[in-house]
């Protein structure tokens, strides 16, 4: 097989982005206190639009805390629709009043333009506000902005000053930014001991690129004894959370049999959801396991498709690989590869319709490699965007026991949620499937679609 290539471990900077709990204000006027806390009970026990209602006019006079609490609703639309612009605005409000939890956080929609135009000079001076007043977000973000030269003069020396002000009061994002910069020796002398202590910190926070960034340390040795094992431990969560550089990062240590045992079909499950994310490294490996027949079956379509989207990605010797690939391949099997690369790469633009589509090509046998589980982890991810066909054809597979084991209940939930989004043929085979099934299977199948988070 080809030669199978370990990531540089390349990493970016972490953004502190969290809404503002606002803190309870006890200067407030007595019955305002009363109605502010009144809205925080309703809050807490998710009656949302109560406590809008009596956080609003508490707003409207101008108290900071109230507005903060607004502002968290429309972001994160508890009891309305989310609205990023009105977020910003009611943060807006309370920034101009001093309040350094709501200067952090308009600071931070400003820096990614959400809700608001995007201005690196504004995001500063709102992010330098807050951070005068000791809030680690806005520390940790105001080291971003001179790290990249946005708003600010680049200066490394001040990305460290203030990542280690936001890092030294426990703020995750920072310890893992600043485990960065003493990794890669900017700002400060590099220090692979250094980095793995500052990283050390943030895993304890559950923070999961950290946990990469440490994994990849154990990996090389640096700062810490080589422990292959130890690396393999830590690539586990952020692999199993969609980091691709863990995933990749995982599967080279299953190719190599590396701190865990050697398992070829372990290494292309990685490789595959890496790949499916975009990594160049992994469509190559990818690619040379199904040329190889290595963990998956040997597959020419499967190998020249995924040494095509490497090249793709200006990867010259998945491009060499794939030439050479074409030499032992039918005409037919290239257009079935290129087709599929096609939908791969809207797939990752994130279109309904082409992870519907894979599942098709993959349930009907029009891909060199056959799977109906395969089929159905496709229909899964449509189903998630609501696309209509992938609720009927995941209600199907269930209902015949195609890639799964057989589960009228299952198949009764996928069928109504395809019935409640005006798809007849899916409401058809509901009624067809509730003949089958008792009063209970049927309260529980309605119990999982309303869990599922798919009903419209």
């Amino acid at each position: 097989m080809g030669v199978v290539r370990l990531d540089p471990l390349r990493r970016r900077r972490r953004y502190a982005a969290r809404l503002v709990i606002a803190a309870l204000c006890l200067t407030l006027a007595a019955p305002a206190h009363a109605d502010f806390a009144a809205g925080l009970a309703a809050f807490e026990r998710g009656a949302y639009a109560e406590a809008l209602a009596a956080w609003r006019p508490l707003a409207e006079a101008g108290a900071a805390e109230a507005q903060i609490r607004i502002a968290d609703l429309y972001a994160r639309g508890l009891g309305l629709a989310r609205d990023d612009a009105e977020a910003a605005r009611w943060y807006r409000r309370a920034a101009e009043q001093g309040n350094a939890p709501a200067q952090a956080m308009i600071g931070f929609l400003t820096m990614a333009g959400i809700g608001v135009r995007r201005n690196d000079d504004e995001a500063a001076r709102w992010l330098r506000a807050a951070a005068e007043q000791s809030e680690p977000s806005a520390e940790n973000n105001l080291g971003i902005l001179y790290a990249s030269g946005r708003g600010v003069v680049m200066s490394y020396a001040e990305a460290v000053r203030w990542y280690r002000r936001a890092a030294e009061r426990g703020d995750a994002d920072a310890q893992d930014n600043l485990g960065s910069m003493y990794q890669t020796g900017r700002g400060v002398t590099r220090d692979y001991a250094q980095a793995a202590a500052w990283y050390r910190r943030a895993v304890a926070q559950g923070h999961l690129e950290a946990q990469f960034d440490l994994g990849t340390l154990y990996a090389a040795g640096r700062g810490v004894a080589l422990d292959y094992a130890e690396a393999a431990r830590l690539l586990a969560a952020p692999a199993e959370a969609g980091h691709r550089r863990a995933q990749y990062n995982l599967a080279t240590l299953y190719l190599a049999g590396q701190g865990v045992a050697q398992d070829d079909a372990e290494a292309a499950k990685w490789f595959r959801a890496a790949a499916e994310r975009g990594h160049v490294g992994a469509r190559f490996n990818l690619g040379a396991l199904y040329d190889a027949g290595r963990g998956v079956p040997r597959d020419l379509v499967q190998a020249h498709m995924w040494f095509a989207l490497s090249e793709a990605r200006g990867d010259t010797e998945a491009g060499a690989a794939r030439l050479l690939l074409e030499l032992r391949m039918l005409a037919g099997q290239l257009a079935v590869s290129r087709r599929l690369a096609q939908f791969i790469e809207a797939a990752e633009r994130g279109s309904a319709a082409a992870h519907f589509a894979l599942g098709v090509v993959y349930l009907t046998r029009q891909a060199g490699e056959s799977s109906d589980a395969e089929a159905m982890r496709w229909f899964r991810r449509a189903a998630a965007q609501g696309h209509t066909g992938a609720l009927f054809n995941l209600g199907i597979m269930y209902a015949g026991g195609r890639g799964v084991t057989r589960d009228p209940v299952q198949a009764h939930m996928w069928f109504a949620l395809g019935a409640a989004r005006g798809d007849a043929q899916a409401a058809r085979a509901q009624g067809a499937m509730t003949t089958q099934l008792t009063a209970a299977e049927i309260a529980e199948a309605e119990r999982l679609a309303l869990a599922s988070g798919l009903a419209p």
